[in-house]
Order: structure tokens, then C-alpha cells, then sequence
């Protein structure tokens, strides 16, 4: 998988998780990378500016590198206020199951078989499962 789709990917995971990591103004951060997640689905080069955007905070950064990394989101209580992960060692992939928005801007990471899918924050459509 290319850099700037996993760029993108992660974006999109970690606007599922951005309620657990804690951060002020979540709301705010959330519109700027749903901001930018469309101007690159509309051809925009984005992939700097995101992935600067997703460094500015310890706990995003954490989340992000986590996700480039491994493929996967981690766990969100696993990400410390000084963006670090509390996970050692390598556990090797973890299959979580991936819901998507059908507009692209949105991906959420259930965690658990009874876990219903939430609906996009942006476009509140039901989310698709994703292979």
C-alpha cells in the first residue's frame, strides 16, 4: 500500500477514535481532516498538509504512527496524553472488522463482535462493511 493512502487511511481511522483520545477541540480537528480528506478525494494534493495536521497533537501523532505501522488503529486508551502507546511488544496484527462511509471521508474499527456500526459524522450515513 502506497504512503499516501495509508496517510489517508489513517485519517480516516482516527476520526472513529477521536472522542476516546481526549483532545480539546476534537470537533475542530475532526473538520480539518474531514476538510482535507475531500479536497484530496476531489484530486487536491493533500497528503503533507494531512499528515501534518495528524502530527500536531502527541496523542494523533501517536495514533497515526501506530497506524502506519501495523495497518491498524491501536487501542484508544493504549495512547497516553504524551502521545505515547502503552502497547509492548509485537502482537502481530489484530483483525478488526472495518466499516466504511460510502463517501470515502470515514472509517470506523469495531473492536468487539457485539459493537454496533455508528453512522458517519459527516454525512450521518450508515457505514459499510469494508474489505
Amino acid at each position: 500500500m502506497s504512503e499516501p493512502r495509508r496517510i489517508r487511511d489513517a485519517a480516516r481511522a482516527l476520526r472513529g477514535d477521536l472522542a476516546d483520545l481526549g483532545l480539546g477541540r476534537a470537533d475542530d480537528f475532526d473538520r480539518a481532516v474531514a476538510d482535507l480528506l475531500a479536497e484530496g478525494q476531489a484530486g487536491a494534493d493533500i497528503d503533507d498538509d494531512l499528515l501534518e495536521l495528524l502530527r500536531e497533537d502527541p496523542r494523533t501523532r501517536a495514533y497515526t504512527a501506530f497506524f502506519l505501522e501495523t495497518g491498524w488503529p491501536p487501542l484508544p486508551d493504549r495512547v497516553t496524553t504524551r502521545g505515547e502507546t502503552t502497547l509492548s511488544g509485537d502482537a502481530g496484527p489484530i483483525p478488526l472488522a472495518r466499516f466504511s462511509c460510502p463517501m470515502g471521508d470515514y472509517d470506523w474499527y469495531r473492536r468487539s463482535v457485539g459493537q454496533p456500526a455508528p453512522r458517519c459524522q459527516t454525512h450521518n450515513l450508515p457505514l459499510n462493511r469494508a474489505e
